[in-house]
């Protein structure tokens, strides 16, 4: 089961979105520059921050989104930051 956020625990679940999740959210990377380019853009520069110690995860999340915004054209700069409560 993808990872979702949202489960058959949770009050209003749709059986059915599991069925139809890859074809509305699966990992397409062409598809997604293809939106891109239909948007008008031809590969973008942004910046990320990492600010370890914010959530266990935040380090291996933050390295999945670089790597996909990557595979789609996207230029990432990373900004590392100490996290502050």
């Amino acid at each position: 089961m993808p990872l979702t956020g949202y489960d058959e625990d949770v009050p209003g679940w749709n059986p059915e979105w599991m069925e139809r999740y890859e074809e509305h959210y699966g990992y397409d990377p062409e598809r997604a520059r293809e939106l891109l380019r239909e948007a008008g853009y031809e590969g973008f520069k942004t910046t990320v921050v990492i600010a370890p110690g914010a959530l266990d995860e935040a380090a291996e999340i933050s390295e999945a989104m670089i790597d996909m915004w990557r595979d789609i054209g996207v230029e990432i700069h990373i900004e590392d930051r100490e996290y502050q409560w």
